[in-house]
């Protein structure tokens, strides 16, 4: 969708934060190449590596803003290990932007560009301006996500599945023929 408003994507990430005690988030990755999104899960633990810290992500979900890297110039700034991988897969630009809900939880969508000059000003204006909708309608689909996983943690699967659909009255459950 991006894309159809002349924005130049090679490859877009969106880290959205849990609550889970398994999980501290989720990661969905997107490429041009493969036009597929895959979905990964970030530990508790995970947060606590090298590799998170020493990431554009750790400085973003601390509060301390966006992160923004031209790769195609002269001496570029490689403050972060991913960004000589992303130079080396011929990237020339990459932002990783605060991505605000309503309760002021940080998750993070970051872009990469592969054409000459990267992103422009008015991409990323216009990205600053959708940001606070995609935040929202993003944040609906994690809190869904969220009741869904609590309500089957202490429901079970199929009543959690039941109650998040709207079984919620006296008689709305099933009769089970069962032997104990």
């Amino acid at each position: 969708m991006l894309q159809s408003f002349g924005l130049p994507l090679k490859a877009m990430q969106l880290f959205v934060r849990t609550l889970n005690p398994q999980l501290y988030g989720l990661f969905f990755k997107w490429d041009c190449v493969s036009n597929q999104v895959e979905a990964t899960e970030a530990t508790h633990t995970g947060v606590a590596s090298d590799a998170y810290l020493n990431s554009p992500y750790a400085p973003i979900i601390n509060g301390e803003g966006g992160v923004r890297r031209w790769l195609d110039v002269d001496e570029p700034q490689l403050d972060y290990p991913i960004l000589d991988e992303l130079l080396n897969q011929g990237a020339t630009d990459y932002v990783a932007l605060p991505l605000r809900f309503s309760d002021n939880q940080i998750n993070i969508l970051s872009l990469v560009s592969d054409e000459p000059g990267g992103f422009s000003t008015n991409h990323l204006g216009y990205l600053y301006e959708i940001l606070p909708h995609l935040g929202r309608l993003i944040e609906v689909h994690a809190q869904r996500a969220s009741s869904l996983t609590l309500l089957q943690t202490y429901l079970g699967r199929s009543t959690g599945e039941r109650v998040l659909n709207g079984s919620v009255k006296r008689g709305d459950g099933e009769d089970l023929d069962t032997i104990i």
